[in-house]
């Protein structure tokens, strides 16, 4: 296999090592073995397998209905999750949820009462909303004291990277590169002005950031590349180029709120150190 293809991606010697990795544990291992550590680093499945005992949690945007394997995928395993979903069609796995409902978010009919859920996942649907604004609203009014909702979008970022097409021509499989390539794509944010949203309606943050695996990164594109897997390529690309953010908002209970009220608890994020060009 041919570096030229991965030019745009890294360096020969990072390359070359991905590659012999690869080849030491054969294509099909490798696929296994790197699909499971890119999803249990991933920061979705640690805020899915972390949310409290027998919560309800809502998959917004849920697809296929993919999110309710993560139940029984990896440790620890949590059977004691009840999923309820919300999408445009029907997923082929939605018959592993309490309730999956076939409706447009942006028209505010979500059909659950005030605090019926314990944690909300909305993974790359914020940025196709029209009124995304009114959705974090209803998220609060939708989540119980204590509840939390962890929302990935592409970062701002990505409407700068190089569109897929241009990937593509290097033999990387990638799609969406840039955040055109998806024409249902309507706004995106970083992680710091969707904390800023959630704040302005009662939200306190708890983490974000990028979705950051560098290790992985080009094992994840070679193998890709090597076996025209979009999957695996799209994964090291937004690996590779921090293509996705996320933030985690926490409505506050009555402890937070007394940690809050006591300045024992600071939900904001710490400010940035200062430069010595800026103190002089």
């Amino acid at each position: 296999m041919s570096l030229e293809k991965f030019r745009l991606l890294g360096n020969d010697v990072i390359l070359t090592e991905a590659l012999e990795r690869i080849e030491a544990l054969g294509v099909e291992r490798a696929r296994i073995e790197l699909l499971d550590d890119y999803w249990q680093l991933h920061p979705r499945v640690t805020f899915f397998k972390t949310v409290n005992r027998h919560a309800r949690l809502l998959d917004v945007g849920a697809n296929s209905g993919a999110l309710a394997h993560l139940r029984q995928y990896c440790r620890p395993f949590r059977e004691d999750i009840k999923m309820y979903g919300v999408d445009l069609v029907k997923g082929q796995f939605a018959d592993l949820y309490e309730e999956y409902h076939i409706l447009n978010i942006d028209d505010g009919n979500l059909p659950w009462a005030d605090g019926f859920f314990d944690a909300i996942v909305i993974s790359h649907v914020y940025e196709h909303l029209e009124k995304p604004l009114d959705f974090l609203a209803d998220a609060f009014r939708l989540l119980s004291p204590g509840g939390r909702i962890y929302i990935e979008v592409p970062s701002p970022h990505s409407r700068a990277l190089p569109n897929k097409d241009d990937i593509m021509v290097q033999g990387v499989p990638v799609a969406p590169s840039n955040f055109f390539d998806d024409s249902t794509h309507i706004s995106t944010f970083s992680a710091d002005e969707i904390r800023k949203q959630g704040e302005a309606l009662g939200f306190f943050h708890m983490a974000g950031g990028f979705v950051n695996a560098p290790s992985l990164a080009d094992d994840l594109i070679a193998l890709g590349a090597e076996t025209d897997d979009n999957a695996l390529a799209t994964y090291g690309f937004w690996l590779r180029t921090l293509w996705s953010t996320y933030e985690i908002l926490h409505k506050p209970d009555v402890f937070l709120e007394r940690l809050a009220s006591a300045k024992l608890y600071d939900h904001r994020p710490a400010p940035e150190t200062e430069t010595a060009e800026s103190e002089a």
